[in-house]
């Protein structure tokens, strides 16, 4: 493998991956946000190439190369609490991912790969598995659902490989404060030092 291109390259999960492709050798095409405030977590190499676009421009996007191998899509807008509940927002982000399809095609892609959710299971009283029925309840989990699907459809009528994951909740460098564990590790905080 030569090339990879990433969205949500800033995200816990895009920075670890692409420090591990770098490690590797493997030249990375990032793809962030305008103007993000996060830039400074992607390491500095010359195997990385920095596109500063945002969400709703993926469309219009025409890169300058056809030879990347896998297209890795860890973007999604409106991931806090209210945003997950916005109809309108995450109806968007299905476009986004179709529109991250189509790109990923453009850049010579073979597989495409979308970060799924443990939203989409919707709440369980059982540990979560394969077999686990997809319940999702909040608008996040919804969309995410019908993303997978469809971006899944779309890759078979590119002629691309389509790998769907669904991501429960990780934690590490870079977590978000407003996900589960971090939550967690705040409250204890607050209990065993509450000064």
């Amino acid at each position: 493998m030569k090339k990879i291109v990433i969205t949500g390259a800033t995200s816990m999960l895009g920075v670890a991956t692409i420090e591990e492709f770098l490690k590797q050798n493997i030249e990375v095409v990032a793809i962030v946000h305008r103007n993000s405030k996060n830039l400074y977590r992607l390491p500095n190499s010359p195997n990385l190439k920095i596109i500063e676009a945002n969400l709703d421009e993926l469309s219009n996007l025409n890169p300058e190369f056809n030879d990347a191998e896998i297209f890795y899509h860890f973007a999604w807008a409106a991931t806090s609490h209210s945003g997950r509940l916005n109809v309108d927002v995450q109806e968007k982000n299905i476009r986004y991912t179709l529109d991250a399809v189509r790109l990923a095609e453009k850049c010579g892609c073979k597989k495409f790969i979308f970060a799924g959710s443990q939203a989409e299971y919707g709440l369980s009283d059982k540990p979560l598995n394969r077999e686990t029925p997809i319940k999702p309840f909040t608008a996040y989990g919804v969309s995410k659902y019908a993303a997978e699907k469809l971006a899944e459809m779309l890759c078979n009528a590119l002629g691309l490989i389509f790998v769907g994951t669904r991501i429960l909740s990780v934690y590490g460098e870079n977590d978000g404060a407003n996900t589960l564990i971090s939550y967690v590790i705040d409250c204890y905080k607050k209990i065993f030092n509450p000064f």
